[in-house]
């Protein structure tokens, strides 16, 4: 729903600069704003009610635990074009909840995360690990990630 407003939103401002959405703006945003964006209003709270009641619940687990990892993609990289303007709206929504399946739900809830490119896959591309904690906790992230870097650095690597 959120996305459906924000992409909206865009087609909004595109119109309102008298310019053609159609013209200058990627199928899947168009797609995503009339599909989500004409919602009625109750969708929309509903939504954010939604992600208050996962905040809530990140926040009970994060009592219990400093930190969460997970990936932060289902896979590696994929070839160039796969979530390109030009793959059609339908096959792109199935992409986009199967590729970056993890990372999305600590966006919905509020709370700090952090991805950092920890592995290799075996094409020499960065395989990243996501780390998610509790809301106001940044700093652990920070520190965890200077850590990280000092123990295996990756600003020098670069895939072949």
């Amino acid at each position: 729903m959120l996305w459906g407003v924000w992409a909206d939103e865009i087609v909004d401002q595109a119109k309102s600069m008298a310019v053609d959405p159609d013209a200058v703006l990627e199928p899947w945003t168009r797609y995503v704003s009339e599909h989500f964006g004409h919602k009625p209003a109750r969708a929309l709270r509903d939504a954010v009610g939604y992600f208050a009641e996962l905040s809530r619940r990140f926040d009970v687990f994060f009592q219990r635990f400093d930190l969460m990892l997970s990936p932060v993609l289902h896979s590696e990289a994929p070839p160039l074009g796969y979530l390109g303007p030009q793959t059609p709206v339908d096959v792109m929504g199935v992409r986009l909840r199967h590729y970056a399946s993890y990372t999305p739900v600590h966006n919905a809830a509020g709370v700090p995360a952090m991805s950092v490119p920890l592995g290799v896959s075996p094409s020499g591309l960065p395989i990243g690990s996501h780390f998610a904690s509790r809301l106001g906790n940044e700093r652990m992230l920070f520190e965890l990630a200077y850590e990280l870097e000092q123990s295996a650095p990756w600003a020098g690597r670069w895939p072949g």
